[in-house]
């Protein structure tokens, strides 16, 4: 009887031991298991918050150079166009009064205020496309499209079906899709040798597709896409719109899916 208590005793140490590693065991797992989650979260968090960073830096640079650009321009065109309406006006208070004299400087002075006023215009259209001022994104972009129809060699088949809620955008988003178009067909024309260009905008799951394809030489990696500035502007106006984009890996010409939420 004695020993019939003794090994109850001793199976009860074992099982009470037992219990006490496996529960020891799964708090050492549940434990290093919320660790390692939260090591992942903090990697997330810490990615996002570099991403951010390196678009924020993107849009600063990208503005940066705007302003850059914005300033040769001025003092390169309009400047220059300045400076020779001030030597027309100069040599006709040099000159002897004549009717011929006059006849020719008031053609002059027109054709350089004419100039100056193009150049100025197209300082404007960069800023901010003045289509936006009577049209609505969908109109722009349709003539955007069409106007490299008619000027680059390259056709440019535009469709589409998402009307109504691309026009509901505001100015700052509806704009920077303008930009994102403006830089795929820019990029295609410059670096694709690319004869056709296929865009495509529809509705998909509450959000604004954008399908862009050319039949150009396409790419080798995507890392060697964001390298280019232009690939660069493109990726900070997806930043500022919340969109999503997806690069294609055709074995021939180039492709991106752009998911543009409507609240945008």
């Amino acid at each position: 009887m004695q020993k019939l208590t003794d090994n109850f005793y001793v199976l009860l140490i074992i099982a009470i031991t037992g219990t006490f590693i496996l529960v020891l065991s799964f708090v050492m797992l549940l434990l290093r298991s919320q660790k390692k989650l939260l090591a992942q979260r903090e990697q997330i968090q810490h990615n996002e918050l570099l991403h951010q960073k390196l678009l924020l830096r993107s849009v600063i640079e990208s503005q940066d150079a705007e302003r850059i650009r914005i300033g040769r321009d001025l003092h390169d065109d309009v400047g220059a166009a300045l400076s020779n309406l001030n030597l027309i006006i100069e040599r006709f208070l040099r000159i002897p009064y004549s009717v011929d004299s006059l006849l020719e400087f008031k053609q002059s002075t027109r054709k350089s205020i004419d100039q100056t006023i193009k150049k100025v215009r197209n300082i404007s259209h960069n800023l901010s496309p003045e289509v936006f001022t009577l049209n609505t994104l969908s109109e722009a972009l349709e003539e955007l499209c069409d106007s490299f129809n008619h000027a680059d060699h390259i056709t440019v088949d535009f469709n589409n079906d998402a009307e109504t809620v691309l026009n509901g955008f505001e100015l700052n988003p509806a704009l920077s899709i303008y930009r994102i178009v403006e830089e795929l067909i820019t990029n295609t024309i410059k670096h694709a040798d690319a004869t056709e260009v296929i865009f495509l905008i529809a509705i998909e799951h509450g959000a604004v597709s954008l399908n862009y394809q050319d039949n150009g030489k396409g790419l080798n990696t995507s890392d060697s896409l964001k390298k280019g500035r232009g690939m660069q502007n493109i990726e900070s106006r997806l930043g500022l719109l919340n969109a999503s984009s997806n690069i294609g890996k055709a074995a021939f010409g180039f492709s991106m899916e752009i998911k543009i939420p409507v609240h945008a």
